[in-house]
């Protein structure tokens, strides 16, 4: 008699946590729903607030155009005044095309091919010439893979943007020193990895690092945007990115993509 009480309690207890856990999992199923149905609202908001702000943006930079050609520019203080409002201009510019590459990663799909990562590289340099003069930079490429399937327009936007970041947030300290890397892991899936030698973020920091609008280093100019690009673009394709960092020494980025 025991031991059927015994097993009858087993089996109410059962019966309580199975009834729990079926709770816990459709609220967590409603949770789920309510977050992608907030990530849907928040894209179309950026989709059609980055288009319609396009039109305004480029009439102030034509009045403005016609006020340089109106008014004596010869003086100190209006040559300044009107250098600030230009680059005020290129600021917004830059900050709508970012809004604009997040909400097209999820609205466009792009065509998968073979991906050449040094001729990529090539490009990708090519870009960011100036910021690469301008601060002396060494990058280095190692690619155990040279050839990868996936969409190049992304591939490019992954590079761009690491490469562009470690350049940003380099330390004044010493020359900044890049290294991207590729290796074959299990299967298909290829690992890249970015490192350098720059600022390096504080432990907390790296949590954070990838949400929209962030920067670690509030006297680095930029919309903050360019890591969550990677991490969405990433992710999308069923990758993953992490972070290692350390301040003053430096940051690695590891992207791992399956192709």
């Amino acid at each position: 008699s025991t031991d059927i009480d015994d097993q009858k309690k087993t089996m109410e207890a059962m019966e309580q946590i199975q009834e729990a856990l079926s709770h816990y999992n459709k609220e967590l199923s409603q949770k789920n729903q309510e977050l992608r149905q907030t990530n849907s609202d928040l894209d179309n908001f950026i989709y059609t607030a980055s288009h319609d702000l396009k039109a305004p943006i480029s009439n102030i930079e034509g009045l403005l155009d016609l006020l340089k050609s109106e008014v004596k520019t010869d003086s100190e203080l209006t040559a300044r005044v009107f250098g600030l409002m230009e680059k005020s201009i290129v600021r917004f510019k830059n900050t709508l095309k970012d809004l604009t590459d997040i909400s097209s990663t999820d609205r466009q799909t792009d065509t998968v091919s073979q991906v050449h990562l040094p001729d990529l590289m090539d490009e990708v340099e090519a870009d960011i010439d100036l910021l690469i003069k301008e601060s002396k930079a060494s990058i280095r490429f190692s690619f155990a893979v040279n050839d990868l399937l996936y969409s190049r327009k992304n591939m490019r936007s992954i590079l761009y943007n690491l490469l562009s970041n470690a350049l940003k947030y380099r330390s004044p300290e010493r020359i900044p020193e890049i290294e991207v890397c590729s290796r074959q892991l299990t299967g298909t899936a290829v690992e890249i990895t970015v490192k350098d030698n720059g600022l390096g973020l504080d432990e907390k920091d790296t949590e954070r690092v990838f949400e929209m609008f962030r920067r670690a280093h509030s006297h680095v100019e930029g919309s903050g945007v360019g890591l969550y690009i990677v991490k969405r673009i990433v992710e999308n394709s069923g990758g993953s990115i992490s972070v290692k960092s350390t301040l003053g020494k430096g940051t690695v980025f590891t992207v791992l993509l399956n192709q």
